[in-house]
């Protein structure tokens, strides 16, 4: 299972001052930064008071090989469900266009008898997904070309 945080109020969360702990490692995360935690890992705040600010949370439980995800079949989904479980980054720059998806997700709650909730719901959390993906992967990539 994955767990993703995104600060949603840049104001509240401008500069690092949530601190988020991991095998032993503090992470500062600041607003529009998204912060990962791989499977069965012990995460928290390593006693610390979590600061004011709002914050997407969410954890994604990655489906088996051969299994379906997300209204994707096996084949279809496997490229998306390998990405997300290569994910080694803990923190990275996200993109306001997360926060959009996020609100059209939780509008779609708020309506549970649409009768294409399901996919509606699927399609967003694959572009949330691609979307997060694009963003470790530009991050990466800037810090391999020695531009952080």
């Amino acid at each position: 299972m994955l767990m993703i945080a995104i600060p949603r109020d840049k104001r509240l969360l401008n500069k690092p001052r949530q601190i988020y702990h991991v095998n032993g490692r503090d992470y500062a995360l600041a607003g529009n930064e998204v912060f990962i935690t791989l499977p069965d890992e012990v995460h928290g705040t390593a006693g610390r008071p979590q600061e004011p600010g709002e914050l997407y949370w969410m954890h994604v439980r990655l489906p088996r090989p051969g299994k379906p995800f997300l209204c994707l079949s096996p084949r279809e989904s496997a490229p998306l469900v390998e990405a997300l479980g290569s994910l080694r980054r803990r923190t990275f720059a996200g993109s306001t266009k997360a926060y959009a998806l996020f609100e059209k997700m939780f509008a779609l709650l708020r309506n549970p008898d649409y009768p294409l909730i399901k996919v509606a719901l699927s399609a967003h959390l694959i572009e949330l997904f691609l979307l997060l993906l694009d963003c470790a992967g530009k991050e990466a990539k800037t810090r391999s070309e020695g531009m952080d």
